[in-house]
């Protein structure tokens, strides 16, 4: 008696089980897709319509409440087939229609597989309340397989494929529950549904049927605003996958002498065609390090302020290259994407082996802020060059949104690893980011013991509508730094009228009124 009571329970907790680990996974992948294709809240609202889903398809089973069968006994492997389908059919409209349609469309799209998920496990569940406990537990244990898949699927297959892969396990499951229990009835419908989703995902491993996932039509997409916006004629080389995100390696024509890597379609960084000779450079080579910002408070430094460097997010490397000009003698790279380091080693070729053929160039993967925390090193200069990727948060909400490595304990972690003679230097998207930057790091000497005023002697803000740049030093600025600041801010891409310089005279251009 128990044997059959287990065996009649046995196809409605496998079914429990794999829709759960199928449908976690798939809102995981859901989120790196969506990242792709939108930006900023747009991916938490797309998840949010998704998730309602659930909810919808329970309320179907409550409208649609049957008695419990014979016949709906055999169903449980039908309903994982039509999920599957499901879940093959919502990919599908993301990828040759995401892109393209609104946002309200395209979350009705992804929200088709969780509509039917809601409306199965409402039905398994209502009609085996006695068995709730090992049902749950399925459920839970299934949630807990699907999270553990997607770091496994993701680097190896892409969302796409991975989405694809999962959708064909809830078929053959489905299937093979359907031919178990009744060979007759539902098994040749079972049977076409599994050959429509198998169909489906050999044609995208072995053609490439659906194509590659597109980047959104959003202006805060840097890739979609070079293309579409500037006009760049640009191409994607290589594409790589991971739990951090799309990682994007493009080639521009109309400029040879520089790659760019983006992350999800934004937070494009920079990889320089070097032939290790800063001499025999091009004239974008040139731009991008002599001519860039960045470089001008390095140009200023003594011998005795270049013995290490601390690069926190280099990306494409163009920071470790203007380590590398000013002559530090060790240069500390930490970058959190390892796909941009692996992409940079491996186009060795076309950079100069910035991250693998210098001997004095330690490039790490892990989080910039929890490395410094666990180093005991200290540095004469710590950047952090535009370090924020775009693809999880709005361009606009930068000034008001918090980040690890903007905290005040972030700013005292870099202050008590600096040198007697060293710097820390944050390039930032906007005048308003970076003034909170200053504002947070005048607080964070407060509780060092720095008055306002005091602090204030080691602070400098070069300013620019974009890419404003802010320094602080461990000692107050000196009168020879000041003037040569000035200097810089007068002939380079920096505006006088936004800058804060120790020592400089603050003055205001007072206009004549306008007479009729």
């Amino acid at each position: 008696m128990a044997e059959q009571y287990s065996q009649k329970r046995l196809p409605w907790l496998v079914v429990t089980f794999v829709l759960s680990a199928g449908m976690l996974a798939y809102e995981i992948l859901l989120t790196r897709m969506a990242s792709v294709l939108l930006t900023s809240q747009f991916v938490f609202l797309i998840l949010g319509i998704s998730l309602l889903g659930i909810s919808v398809g329970a309320v179907v089973e409550i409208f649609m409440v049957r008695r419990a069968d014979g016949a709906s006994e055999a169903r449980p492997g039908l309903w994982l087939c039509w999920n599957a389908l499901a879940l093959a059919a919502a990919l599908v409209l993301i990828v040759k229609f995401g892109a393209e349609s609104g946002k309200l469309i395209l979350g009705l799209s992804t929200a088709l597989p969780f509509a039917v998920a809601g409306f199965v496990l409402a039905r398994i569940f209502r009609m085996h309340a006695a068995w709730t406990g090992s049902l749950y537990a399925a459920d839970l244990v299934g949630a807990a397989l699907g999270a553990l898949l997607v770091p496994v699927l993701l680097p190896a297959f892409g969302p796409v494929v991975a989405t694809l892969l999962l959708a064909a396990a809830m078929a053959v499951t489905g299937f093979g529950i359907i031919f178990l229990q009744d060979r007759r009835k539902a098994a040749l419908a079972g049977f076409f549904l599994m050959v429509a989703v198998l169909a489906l995902g050999y044609l995208e491993i072995s053609r490439g049927l659906l194509g590659p996932l597109p980047i959104g039509k959003d202006h805060d997409k840097d890739l979609y605003r070079l293309v579409h916006m500037n006009g760049m004629r640009a191409q994607i080389i290589d594409s790589r996958w991971s739990t951090f995100g799309r990682t994007d390696l493009v080639q521009f024509a109309d400029d040879p002498s520089t790659m760019s890597i983006f992350i999800d379609g934004a937070a494009g960084a920079s990889m320089l065609r070097f032939t290790g000779s800063f001499e025999d450079s091009s004239a974008s080579f040139l731009a991008a390090t002599e001519q860039f910002g960045g470089m001008v408070p390095l140009l200023g430094l003594k011998k005795n302020q270049k013995d290490a460097a601390l690069i926190i997010g280099p990306g494409g490397g163009r920071d470790v290259v203007l380590a590398l000009r000013a002559g530090f003698k060790k240069i500390t790279a930490v970058e959190i994407n390892p796909q941009t380091v692996q992409i940079v080693r491996d186009y060795r070729e076309f950079n100069g082996g910035i991250y693998t053929d210098y001997a004095h160039v330690d490039v790490q993967v892990a989080e910039g802020r929890d490395y410094l925390r666990h180093s005991s090193e200290k540095y004469d200069l710590i950047m952090l060059f535009m370090p924020i990727t775009k693809s999880s948060r709005s361009t606009n909400a930068f000034a008001l949104s918090e980040t690890y490595l903007f905290t005040k304990e972030a700013f005292r972690d870099y202050y008590r690893h600096l040198t007697d003679e060293g710097s820390l230097l944050i390039m930032g998207h906007s005048m308003p980011e970076i003034a909170k930057v200053m504002t947070t790091a005048v607080a964070a000497l407060g509780d060092e013991g720095l008055p306002v005023q005091t602090a204030m002697d080691r602070l400098y803000l070069l300013g620019s509508e974009m890419m404003p740049l802010f320094g602080m030093r461990k000692q107050p600025v000196s009168q020879e730094e000041s003037r040569f600041l000035h200097a810089a801010a007068h002939y380079t891409m920096f505006n006088c009228a936004q800058s804060y310089i120790p020592g400089v005279e603050q003055q205001m251009a007072r206009w004549p009124i306008a007479t009729a």
